[in-house]
């Protein structure tokens, strides 16, 4: 908790700053430069998939960071991380799993793989082979393994981002890698859910991902910028409106979407769980509401 010494104070176009002094950790001589945000305090967004990750997301997190190579294994995290929380006492609504997902967009399926070759072309193997030595946690010597071996199903524990290992082993075992494919495989995703196609089978994918309960939204993550970003905005982007699954401008606030992002479509905390849970919006790309959908389930019933 930090003690306020002294207050702004306005005199003229200047502001006298206020003094934060902490009783531990921090001094800070303000005030903030950004403007308050819509919840009145910032937003809690949390990484770490770890056993000691889920549960500090669990108990304290509004959104949550995740890598989750396939559909299955973000199925099994977002049960995980949901019943962590109500075992805390929270709804569903009041914490957002939103994997990263690396999409490769093209008009055609052809021209996506071909922007995947090109890029996969100007990364030399030695850069290749350090990426997947530091996302599997510096733990073995990569350049004297055999290549065309396959990946053990373990290697020895890592204090560096354990997750990440965890996830990339069982993709391994599961599609029975060898190294050079795993190698490959990180250097191009880092393990993130990666798909390489037409806006259709993009849009397809995350909407498969939302509707089985493997994901809240995503975080985008270009292969390259600004023209990976590019092409998701003007390939991806209409088709996920296409299907009523992103919002448009005159569906935010009056904030434009674009400019205020997902900060503005996380609700009002002060709002009864129940409710906030209906008006959040999951995250920035899509926007059907999840108690909408199982009212329109049970109906059907």
């Amino acid at each position: 908790r930090a003690q306020n010494q002294s207050r702004p104070r306005r005199e003229g176009r200047r502001t006298k700053a206020r003094v934060m002094t902490g009783r531990l950790h921090f001094s800070v001589r303000g005030p903030l430069n950004i403007a308050r945000p819509p919840q009145g305090y910032p937003v809690l967004v949390q990484a770490g998939s770890s056993e000691a990750g889920v549960r500090f997301a669990a108990e304290f997190a509004e959104v949550v960071f995740t890598a989750q190579p396939s559909l299955e294994s973000g199925k099994h995290y977002y049960a995980d991380l949901k019943e962590e929380a109500r075992g805390l006492g929270r709804e569903d609504g009041q914490v957002l799993v939103m994997p990263s997902i690396v999409a490769v967009v093209g008009r055609t399926k052809e021209e996506a793989s071909d922007k995947l070759e090109k890029l996969q072309a100007y990364t030399h193997t030695d850069v290749m082979t350090e990426t997947a030595d530091r996302w599997l946690g510096f733990v073995t010597n990569l350049r004297a393994i055999n290549f065309e071996s396959l990946v053990p199903t373990s290697l020895p524990q890592t204090n560096f981002i354990q997750s990440r290992q965890k996830v990339l082993l069982e993709l391994a075992a599961r599609q029975k890698l060898t190294w050079r494919q795993l190698i490959r495989l990180i250097s191009n995703s880092r393990g993130h859910l990666m798909v390489v196609g037409t806006p259709d089978e993009i849009a397809h994918t995350m909407i498969d991902a939302f509707d089985q309960y493997a994901a809240d939204g995503f975080n985008v993550i270009p292969p390259i910028v600004p023209s990976g970003l590019k092409d998701f905005v003007e390939l991806v982007v209409p088709e996920l409106r296409r299907r009523g699954k992103y919002r448009s401008r005159t569906q935010a606030t009056s904030q434009s979407v674009y400019a205020s992002g997902l900060s503005v479509h996380l609700e009002d905390p002060t709002l009864p769980p129940s409710e906030r849970a209906r008006r959040s919006l999951s995250g920035s790309l899509l926007a059907r509401h999840r108690l909408e959908q199982e009212a329109e389930i049970a109906a059907g019933d």
